[in-house]
């Protein structure tokens, strides 16, 4: 039976395997009892620290450089802890004093009602750096722009991301499930990579909502034991923050609701687990009433820019019914899809339409698996603004990942041979490598695709990492410390999956060989420029990838240029 005790506590501690017949003795028993703990212990503090360091070490911001999303979360607790009031105004006048003359804010991606500009986002995100920023105020700790939104994106996107990371993997051993590497490729060879060290919501409600479901629901097979109320009451909770840290995350987390309520192991807890959803639901709503005076009256609905505001009118604040082009663009397209960056996800949606049919999955994790995996992205096909501005692959799916990763634990028991599971292994770590390569660029030199660019990753992000490397780090000279890290941490897993040195070699061939193929396949897709304009669109970004990453110089060159032509 899952027990939970603190996120933090939970994700340090793993099961213990079956202990070998062999020992016999009551002392051999305690000392392997004991061995075997410390050394999941340090395995999981080893992961934890490893994945904190290589999502929380990039410098995606500077003190001259304000990104919208990101910055109107900061800017909204600014004006809780500086002015006492959740109107973004007086913030802007600090910023820009001559925006008022002009009529527009610093910043468009906000909303407006009775005047006041306002958090057009959920509220989650501000509410956390609330206490952060007014602690840093009362120690006369003046931060600018880019240390603040970095010390931010280390503490809820960094730290909770890897804590997901190790609980999850614990999770699925405790099952007999992997593989081994689930968790760290979930993390850093998907474009949760760049959103883990990036003061967006969504890895937050990602990692909020794969706790709430596990939680929830319990163990996958059935009669794994049933969920206790301290589970269900935390299970609740967790989703309720999700929903509070990112709007759409409102879809899982009903869900999941329907999951608990048709499974008969976790419906006996249904009064605890609402009772935990109901803190969240209550500062959502009375967060909605400070700011537009009414509970169930939503951000989306005042968007203060008009393009934003044309998007968010249609259908239900912004989702209509779904299309085939909308979901093309999020799976598979060079611009958003998440197969094109990650292909190795796919068998994670194979693994979730087999659990639809798997008797050994209990219901609910069936109706979760289904929903969460499948369901959910047909949900963000029918959002009009998919591409969701200049932003790395499709984020917004980036909180159904929890159950893409446990679909990808369901869909290697497919596989019937042991011939057939050598050469799935091998497969998957080749596409893990290549997955890893190409999030890796996107996340650590230019995270902001733009939407009019066909294929941005080789197109913008390539390009600058092999005029520039890559963005800064908090370690100065030892900029390259993430990455070694990464891969130290990736070739660990497939040294630990291929048994030592049996399968070694086979599975060095995969990762080179398969790597080079993704490359020149993606490469392919990339569009020759067939106008003026696209040129320029193309040149334009890469000059804002170069300002980004402090080459002023070089972004200057191109701008330069640019107006010359």
């Amino acid at each position: 039976m899952l027990k939970f005790s603190g996120i933090l506590e939970i994700s340090l501690f793993c099961a213990i395997r079956t202990i070998p017949d062999e020992i016999s003795k009551p002392g051999d028993f305690t000392l392997m009892l004991a061995a075997q703990k410390r050394r999941y212990l340090l395995i999981n503090l080893a992961l934890l620290v490893g994945l904190t360091v290589v999502l929380g070490s990039v410098r995606h911001y500077r003190d001259d450089i304000h990104p919208a999303n990101e910055a109107a979360r900061i800017y909204a607790a600014m004006a809780i802890v500086d002015h006492g009031t959740v109107a973004l105004d007086p913030v802007f006048d600090e910023l820009d004093p001559g925006w008022r003359l002009t009529g527009q804010p610093p910043n468009r991606d906000v909303s407006k009602f009775n005047g006041r500009y306002l958090l057009d986002k959920a509220p989650g995100l501000t509410l956390a750096a609330v206490p952060v920023i007014a602690a840093l105020r009362f120690f006369n700790l003046d931060l600018g722009f880019g240390d603040l939104a970095w010390l931010l994106s280390l503490m809820f996107c960094a730290l909770p991301t890897a804590t997901f990371a190790v609980f999850l993997q614990n999770f699925l051993r405790k099952q007999g499930m992997g593989p081994p590497w689930l968790s760290v490729a979930l993390v850093l060879a998907t474009p949760w990579i760049a959103y883990g060290g990036m003061f967006f919501g969504h890895a937050p409600a990602a990692v909020l909502i794969g706790f709430g479901a596990i939680l929830g629901l319990g163990p996958l097979v059935k009669d794994g034991g049933k969920t206790t109320r301290g589970n269900a009451f935390l299970a609740g909770l967790s989703l309720g923050l999700g929903v509070l840290v990112e709007l759409p995350a409102a879809f899982l987390a009903v869900f999941i609701t329907v999951a608990v309520i048709a499974d008969r192991r976790s419906r006996t807890r249904l009064g605890w687990f609402i009772a935990g959803a109901a803190l969240p639901a209550i500062m959502l709503f009375g967060w909605n009433y400070i700011n537009f005076g009414g509970p169930l009256t939503m951000a989306y609905g005042h968007k203060q820019d008009a393009a934003f505001a044309v998007y968010h009118s249609q259908g239900l604040f912004g989702i209509s019914w779904p299309k085939l082009t909308r979901l093309w663009g999020i799976i598979f397209s060079p611009q958003r899809g998440l197969l094109f960056l990650a292909p190795w996800l796919a068998v994670g949606f194979v693994g979730a339409i087999y659990s639809i049919f798997d008797g050994k999955i209990t219901v609910g994790w069936r109706i979760a698996l289904a929903t969460g995996a499948l369901g959910f992205p047909l949900i963000m096909a029918g959002f009009v603004d998919w591409m969701a501005g200049d932003s790395m692959g499709p984020r917004h799916l980036l909180v159904s990942m929890p159950f893409i990763g446990i679909g990808v634990s369901r869909g290697y028991t497919l596989a019937v041979s042991e011939a057939q599971m050598k050469w799935l292994h091998g497969v998957s770590i080749g596409l893990v490598i290549s997955s890893f390569l190409m999030c890796a660029v996107g996340a650590w030199v230019f995270p902001y695709f733009g939407q009019n660019i066909t294929n941005p990753l080789f197109e913008v992000a390539t390009p600058v990492m092999l005029e520039a490397g890559f963005l800064p780090t908090i370690w100065g000279r030892l900029s390259m410390l993430p990455v070694v890290l990464a891969l130290a941490l990736v070739s660990g897993i497939i040294f630990w999956f291929s048994s030592g040195f049996g399968n070694l070699k086979r599975h060095l061939a995969f990762m080179v060989i398969i790597p080079i193929v993704t490359a020149t396949i993606h490469i392919g897709t990339a569009s020759i420029p067939s106008s003026e304009g696209k040129n320029r669109q193309i040149l334009q970004s890469r000059a804002m990838a170069f300002e980004l990453m402090g080459r002023d110089d070089l972004a200057d060159t191109i701008r330069t240029a640019l107006r010359k032509r």
